[in-house]
């Protein structure tokens, strides 16, 4: 899921693979990533290789009880 603060909208993804994960975040180009340590640990190298392409903040969070591993 993602904000956009320029317009207040709110919009939420379905995704079945990594690499529409990747896309989406292509199309997207956010400013700042909030995602669980247990996806980092995951993927060690998906956020290195995002920030190839464009710049953004990444904040870490502790485990959510509502299984999120990305938003």
């Amino acid at each position: 899921s993602y904000i956009d603060l320029t317009t207040g909208e709110f919009y939420a993804l379905e995704l079945d693979e990594p690499e529409q994960l990747l896309d989406a975040l292509h199309r997207i180009r956010p400013a700042e990533c909030l995602t669980e340590k247990k996806f980092i640990s995951a993927h060690p190298k998906f956020f290195e290789e995002l920030s190839l392409a464009f710049p953004f903040l990444l904040n870490e969070k502790e485990h959510s009880e509502h299984g999120t591993a990305f938003a």
